[in-house]
């Protein structure tokens, strides 16, 4: 009996050690991309399709874990989540746009993110087509913008 005791605890260590090592060898759902890290804070956009931004009505977009607060001279137009695919090339960014004008839309893009400047270009909200590489085109949002 001492023997049967002995094996089922020995094979019960086993197992929990192997599913320890199984769960922590996964990476989380939760874990940022190195982008979305670079991404974090408040962003002030300088251009918009070429054109230079000086002298007009700030534009902010604030991103703090996966989400995004967009604002135009201090007043939010618009709230949602993001997901970025580093895999891409240029990377890939969807906004899950949960509130504003687009409320309940995907807005196709491609994003680049360092640790002072970010730059993307964005279809409009809810169309299929993801843009190619960021050079202003009509039809699409081309940006750049400085950390804050």
């Amino acid at each position: 009996m001492m023997k049967n005791l002995l094996t089922l605890v020995l094979a019960a260590s086993v197992t929990t050690v192997a599913l320890a090592q199984t769960q922590t060898a996964r990476p989380t759902a939760a874990a940022a991309s190195k982008t979305q890290a670079l991404a974090q804070g408040t962003w002030v956009l300088t251009t918009a399709n070429g054109e230079d931004l000086t002298g007009a009505p700030e534009i902010t977009v604030t991103i703090t874990g996966d989400k995004y607060v967009q604002t135009t001279a201090g007043n939010i137009v618009e709230r949602g989540s993001f997901k970025i695919d580093e895999t891409k090339k240029p990377m890939t960014i969807d906004l899950i746009i949960s509130e504003g004008d687009a409320a309940g839309k995907t807005q196709l893009g491609v994003i680049e993110v360092t640790e002072t400047t970010m730059r993307g270009n964005l279809n409009t909200a809810g169309e299929s087509v993801r843009p190619k590489d960021f050079a202003p085109v009509d039809g699409f949002f081309a940006f750049t913008a400085k950390k804050k």
